[in-house]
């Protein structure tokens, strides 16, 4: 990870926030503490945090309200829940509530800080994914600024788009054919553009390197 991930901590426990705080802090987690459901969802607005522990019970709301309320404020936001009672009923309404994970106490520090890793990291993942599909399956194949890669992505959209049966693809070996055909061909159901695509199945790059003749031989001369 390019910076430390920022955990916020709701929880009315102070010496288990004091504690989570020490432990995440020796693994390279910054973290943050609020201590009822009120000052929690402030404290997200103000720092954006990268994952959110949120206890089940707070002394001013429910656990599944303040979850309910940071996954419509903060819908990228990963939630681990946490609680002292190991109600599975609980469990699976946090889960259906929009909860990343749910924990009992006492749970074991190492695996709550390997939980948090692979949560925040799952997140970076899925907006990753969101990104690339927000922004076109063209645009995120053909990667260049320059007019002539404009020319061409403007080209394959256009011929996607048209009902061509068959495209055929010229060009040495190497020189990235291949690239324009899921950009072009692209049957991903989450593509934004309504316009029919050419199926992957119409494109054919050739893209092999042309066969130089072959060189008359000494042998060859006297044939014919």
């Amino acid at each position: 990870m390019s910076s430390s991930p920022l955990v916020l901590i709701i929880d009315d426990e102070r010496n288990l926030v004091r504690s989570l705080e020490l432990a995440l802090k020796g693994a390279g987690i910054e973290t943050r503490g609020a201590y009822d459901g009120a000052s929690g969802l402030r404290l997200a607005g103000e720092i954006r945090p990268d994952a959110v522990l949120l206890d089940l019970r707070l002394p001013d709301a429910s656990g599944l309200e303040v979850l309910e309320t940071l996954r419509k404020s903060f819908p990228g936001c990963p939630v681990i829940m946490i609680s002292a009672h190991g109600d599975t009923r609980a469990a699976v309404q946090c889960v259906k509530a929009g909860a990343s994970d749910y924990l009992t106490k006492p749970f074991d520090l190492d695996e709550l800080v390997h939980l948090i890793g692979t949560t925040i990291e799952r997140g970076r993942l899925d907006d990753e994914i969101a990104y690339r599909r927000s922004i076109g399956a063209s645009e995120s194949v053909i990667v260049g600024e320059h007019p002539a890669i404009a020319r061409l992505r403007e080209l394959v959209a256009r011929v996607a788009a048209s009902n061509a049966r068959t495209v055929l693809l010229l060009g040495a070996s190497g020189t990235g054919g291949r690239c324009t055909r899921p950009a072009g061909g692209s049957t991903d159901p989450s593509s934004r553009s309504t316009a029919p695509r050419c199926p992957n199945s119409c494109w054919k790059p050739n893209c092999s390197a042309p066969k130089r003749a072959p060189t008359p031989g000494p042998d060859s001369a006297g044939r014919g």
